[in-house]
């Protein structure tokens, strides 16, 4: 693991995805043995992952104001960057994956975003320091 793991997220591969805040880095664990197998160096401080059902991870930097976007090619790892606004930290897609929404707690407001062309559709105000985020089918 890298310093100060602060979250651990669940993906869709079977593997967990932990934030860690000091070494600015997610460490992917194999869930079946508890083995880190990779790591994906960020140089920002994480908030949130949450991995796409395509395979992309997706990380919050609310420093920046942006959701990363990491996939791993070659075994290494290849980032686009989408702004979404002041702070972002919760992250959460539609059924169908063609969507994503996104908390940013410094706006108060909720961005939703393609996850084909990975551009924002529009934001939503939603109130103070939004955070968490959960969809109901």
């Amino acid at each position: 693991m890298g310093l100060d793991p602060v979250g651990a997220w669940p993906g869709i591969d079977g593997n967990m995805y932990a934030d860690n805040e000091k070494s600015q880095s997610i460490s992917v664990i194999e869930t079946q043995t508890g083995t880190v197998t990779n790591t994906i160096t960020l140089g920002y401080k994480p908030g949130y992952v949450a991995q796409h059902t395509n395979g992309e991870i997706w990380v919050s930097d609310a420093t920046n104001g942006e959701i990363a976007v990491y996939n791993l090619f070659g075994g290494n790892w290849t980032k686009k960057n989408i702004p979404t606004g002041s702070d972002p930290h919760g992250i959460a897609f539609s059924k169908d994956g063609k969507k994503a929404f996104v908390t940013n707690q410094g706006s108060g407001k909720l961005s939703v975003i393609n996850t084909s062309t990975y551009s924002k559709i529009q934001d939503i105000v939603v109130g103070s320091k939004p955070n968490g985020i959960a969809l109901k089918d």
